[in-house]
């Protein structure tokens, strides 16, 4: 399933440098194979050079978080009452170290501990035989490793399996396709690009919400929560849950064939990450005035019940997402990262954007951006263009790109000094995505802000816990059935993640870490816009996220054209019914 308005696909891997911590790795499938990382594959890593190298990660490390909670926190076989009720006096305990966190009773001493650490550390568990914890991060081996484990005798999954328990460490040449070269692309330019929100229909009884966005309230959908990466089969679980809906949420492609029925698609989610959102929300406002989420809706039913009308995808995707996505799956091409760059939230570009508005008090955009003058003596009296005035001149640039205007700018002295004010202009014509140059506010709304991975693991955490909660009940129905009614009211279930204060301190560290680089506002006459200007078109290769707001400001746009003509279209097909 991918983004229904960049073309991207949500399940992205990253494959981490010598230099990166294991949490810069990731696997898109990481919940179906039980892995944080890319493994090696002595096929597919022969195109890579020597500085390439492998890591073993070992099959202990390989399980997911709940499988590792199962072979570390074992459930005891015919628990004494000690073991299971710390406290059995009848009243709740006065005792707080017998609870978790927001999360009640240790069920068993330790676990919360280890729940509450990242997926993707090791530190909690044991070293395969033979090595340390400290060969598990610093041990690379050439990928010589990966070929020498078929022996001739071993087979072919099994000889998999046991490849996929080196994690592939990338070199700057290096050519596995399996994920993004973290030597070509950072962590901080990738933040959010396996985030997942969907809009969907509001159900029967939907009341607002206090942190509603404004086109919620007078649209016929709604948002969810947030998900990390997509299941392509089962539904996905969107957290928190909002408007009562249910927070396991199926989201579908615009050419999903299940969608034909009207029944169905009502309960099928449109997903898009957060930031590109963010950006059909500011084109859509600046071309109708609203965000037009209902007609975004009704285009993407349209293209699911009638693919037959449809030539193009719904999302008109450009040659290198085509070449990315073959036959439902990903390749990680180079020189193609930036299709998974945040496009709103852009280190090197906020910098560049602080420099730009960083001016003298007597700065003014109608000043020239050039210092000295030329002599009037060493003009060519032959150049027309010096015996006009500045306003005709400036009228003339206005019709001109920015290569016309460098040409006549070495042609004719006259054009020499032309004030600054004239790459504003140019900026805003030129690069339209550059909202900061002409929106009023340009905070991003609610949900782009969001780290979605530190509370889907808060989630996780919930959900061990009332696992072995489940568990212990059952254990006390079995075996100690006079203790049980005690037992519950020592041990209250786990609450909802965004009903706790870590929600709530999290959410507030996530707007702060959000603040320092989220876009900020350039006033109009308070920019050098020709610095600006210049350093974009200078650092263009360097700025991946704004390279990719580029290409998919250019799809959101075309999307709306689209959904105003399925808009006009249907009210005359409704009008000539009427008639």
């Amino acid at each position: 399933i991918y983004c229904q308005l960049c073309g991207v696909l949500f399940n992205i891997s990253r494959i981490r440098t010598r230099k990166e911590p294991r949490e810069a790795a990731w696997l898109s499938l990481s919940a179906k194979y039980g892995t944080t990382w890319v493994g090696s594959n002595a096929r597919d890593h022969e195109p890579c050079g020597d500085d390439c190298s492998v890591l073993y990660r070992g099959s202990a490390a390989q399980k997911s978080a709940g499988e590792r909670l199962d072979l570390e926190l074992h459930v005891i076989d015919n628990p004494t009452k000690d073991e299971l009720c710390p406290d059995l006096t009848g009243e709740p305990s006065s005792d707080t170290s017998q609870y978790g966190p927001e999360y009640g009773p240790k069920l068993i001493e330790g676990s919360l501990e280890k729940l509450q650490t990242s997926e993707n550390t090791l530190h909690t568990l044991d070293a395969p035989s033979g090595l340390s914890i400290e060969d598990l991060n610093t041990d690379f081996e050439p990928l010589s490793v990966i070929e020498d484990l078929d022996d001739g005798e071993i087979g072919l999954k099994a000889l998999n399996d046991l490849r996929c328990d080196y994690e592939h460490i990338a070199g700057p040449n290096c050519e596995y396709l399996d994920g993004y070269n973290g030597n070509h692309i950072s962590v901080g330019e990738m933040r959010e690009c396996s985030t997942v929100q969907c809009l969907v229909r509001k159900i029967d009884g939907w009341e607002p919400l206090d942190d509603d966005q404004d086109f919620e309230k007078y649209s016929s959908c709604c948002l969810t929560g947030l998900a990390r990466g997509l299941d392509p089969i089962w539904s996905n679980r969107f957290s928190p849950v909002r408007h009562g809906s249910s927070e396991w949420v199926t989201a579908a492609n615009d050419c999903d064939y299940t969608l034909r029925s009207e029944e169905v698609a009502i309960w099928v989610g449109l997903p898009f990450h957060p930031t590109c959102f963010e950006l059909f929300r500011r084109a859509s406002i600046k071309a109708l005035g609203r965000v037009a989420t209902e007609e975004l809706m009704n285009l993407r039913d349209y293209y699911c019940k009638y693919p037959e009308r449809t030539a193009e995808p719904f999302c008109q995707r450009n040659d290198d997402v085509v070449d990315s996505f073959q036959e439902g799956d990903w390749r990680y091409n180079r020189g193609a990262e930036y299709l998974v760059a945040n496009p709103i939230f852009i280190p090197t570009f906020k910098q560049i954007c602080d420099a730009a508005r960083t001016v003298p008090e007597d700065f003014s955009i109608q000043g020239s951006p050039f210092f000295g003058h030329d002599d009037p003596a060493k003009s060519s009296n032959k150049d027309p263009f010096l015996r006009l005035p500045s306003e005709i001149l400036q009228a003339i640039v206005g019709y001109l790109g920015s290569k016309d205007i460098a040409l006549l700018r070495l042609s004719s002295r006259a054009f020499r000094h032309l004030p600054i004010s004239v790459w504003y202009w140019l900026l805003v014509e030129e690069l339209p995505f550059i909202y900061e140059a002409w929106s009023d506010d340009v905070h991003p709304y609610k949900w782009s802000l969001i780290d979605s991975g530190r509370f889907q693991a808060l989630t996780k955490r919930g959900e061990e816990y009332e696992r072995m909660r489940e568990a212990t009940i059952e254990t006390l129905r079995t075996n100690d059935t006079d203790n049980l009614e005690t037992w519950m009211k020592n041990s209250p279930a786990a609450k909802s993640w965004y009903d706790t204060d870590e929600y709530n301190i999290g959410m507030a560290s996530c707007m702060e870490e959000s603040k320092a680089l989220q876009p900020v506002s350039l006033p109009y006459d308070k920019t050098n816009w020709y610095k600006l200007y210049i350093e974009i078109v200078k650092n263009w290769k360097d700025l991946k996220g704004l390279q990719n707001r580029k290409r998919i400001w250019k799809d959101i746009t075309d999307i709306i054209s689209r959904m105003m003509e399925h808009a006009e279209a249907k009210t005359d097909e409704d009008e000539q019914v009427d008639i």
